[in-house]
């Protein structure tokens, strides 16, 4: 306090709080051998909350008042955890985090370089424009044009002082929304009147929790590849139409739908009680509607892909979007590469009933949804590449099995697939057999009800001819 040596400790909400004074360099280096404390104990991370309550009354040990250090203290706080990760790094000249992360949701300039991601604050459980669900969008994409890479907000949110807790119907919507963010996690914690519920209450919401889990884990080459692109470009996972679209008015009005990465346009529904939705594509693109054709396999927590007629950007259309459908579209020519729907965790995992990535790392899927000239491109940070053209698949620089589903229509069936080692391709009688095939053997197969063309291809088969 001013003309004193006391500690100034003060009442916020329903805590008796004081503040680490990271001007000081002796606080400093006591705070991180807590810190220590915590990674020694076994933690590899945390929320690292608050930061912005710095009392403008209050004076630091470098002479500054309160109200001069209340911006920058979010940095300072956040230097302390960041400088004690690097010192975990055993290779801190790699373009690599350590092993550890923490969020925050403080910041000011300069928090961009100190933090691995963000959420959005404290969220009523509420379908409110100013604070609940709808409120996270625009939270999202205003961040990620400050160059915050990845952020997401508390799903089922955090407050219901005057409205009732989370419905089965805000999660269901509520994870949709999380899927599609720079980083998806539930909230068990908040404050409210009366208890809290939970998304594992309803049976219903639990099968949506598990489909686009599922999902986010399948997209994670597609997410390890953007969070590459933001080391050297600086784009956000969740991008507002502002940064790929900046020539169309209509687009620049959105704020409510966004780019996941640089090929999906997600517009997730933020109102109760509807079931369909009105997106917006932008011009100067070919879209494909991703989620009203694609089909979720309980069983096997398998995604596939569909085709849909291509739709011309410059125009608004209106898609069915129920409770576990959040509508996606995709820019036509795309070829995003995912992990086999078999993976339950990206992490180790000593239960034998757990399906580990590293267990199935030989395996590498691909959705592709081809433009009018019959063509389509994607890569991975990994330098291996895919293309689709001249009725032709190939995989550069990856010596895993490939297996894709190409979007083709109900007359895309081919009468044969040649691999350019194997020769003509085995035609499985259904996608579910090719997804059994023993390992060793390419083969193809079609999907009527869907109409994708199916192909396996094994590291000696490195294209694949359709006739």
């Amino acid at each position: 306090k001013k003309g004193s040596n006391d500690l100034f400790d003060f009442q916020f909400m329903h805590y008796h709080a004081a503040q680490v004074d990271f001007t000081n360099p002796a606080a400093t280096a006591w705070y991180k051998a807590v810190l220590k404390k915590a990674v020694d104990l076994g933690y590899d991370g945390w929320m690292y909350d608050f930061g912005e309550y710095t009392p403008i009354e209050s004076i630091f040990h470098d002479g500054r008042e309160g109200e001069a250090v209340h911006n920058v203290y979010p940095l300072m706080y956040q230097d302390a955890c960041f400088d004690f990760m690097k010192g975990l790094d055993p290779n801190p000249n790699d373009d690599y985090a350590p092993d550890y992360a923490y969020y925050v949701r403080s910041g000011y300039t300069g928090t961009q370089a100190r933090t691995w991601a963000h959420w959005t604050g404290d969220p009523s459980c509420d379908w409110t424009y100013a604070s609940g669900i709808p409120a996270q969008i625009p939270a999202g994409l205003t961040v990620g044009l400050a160059g915050v890479p990845f952020s997401g907000s508390d799903i089922g949110g955090f407050e219901w002082y005057v409205q009732p807790p989370s419905s089965p119907e805000l999660y269901k919507r509520w994870t949709l929304l999380g899927c599609f963010s720079g980083i998806m996690r539930d909230q068990t914690g908040g404050f409210g009147h009366g208890p809290r519920t939970q998304i594992f209450d309803d049976p219903e919401a639990v099968r949506v929790w598990r489909k686009f889990a599922k999902l986010r884990t399948a997209l994670f080459p597609y997410l390890y590849t953007l969070a590459h692109e933001h080391r050297t470009t600086g784009l956000p996972v969740m991008r507002h139409h502002l940064l790929a679209f900046p020539d169309d008015p209509q687009a620049l009005l959105q704020n409510y739908q966004y780019l996941f990465g640089d090929r999906f346009l997600v517009a997730p529904v933020v109102d109760p009680g509807v079931r369909s939705w009105d997106v917006y594509l932008p011009a100067g693109e070919t879209w494909y509607d991703v989620s009203s054709v694609a089909r979720y396999d309980d069983a096997d927590g398998r995604h596939r892909i569909g085709w849909s007629p291509a739709l011309p950007g410059g125009q608004e259309v209106k898609v069915q979007a129920p409770e576990d459908v959040c509508p996606l579209f995709v820019r036509a020519g795309t070829i995003v590469a995912t992990i086999d729907p078999s993976v339950d965790t990206l992490n180790p995992a000593t239960d034998p009933r757990v399906t580990t990535l590293a267990s199935r790392e030989h395996l590498q899927h691909l959705w592709v949804w081809p433009d009018a000239a019959g063509k389509a491109t994607g890569s991975l940070w990994d330098a291996s590449s895919f293309e689709w053209a001249g009725a032709a698949l190939t995989a550069r620089g990856t010596a895993k099995t490939v297996v894709a589903q190409i979007a083709l229509g109900a007359n895309g069936k081919p009468t044969a697939v040649v691999g350019d080692a194997s020769g003509t391709l085995p035609e499985e009688p259904s996608w579910t057999a090719l997804a059994g095939v023993a390992p060793g053997r390419s083969a193809w197969a079609w999907d009527p009800g869907q109409g994708v063309l199916w192909i396996r291809l094994e590291p000696a088969d490195r294209r694949a001819e359709v006739k």
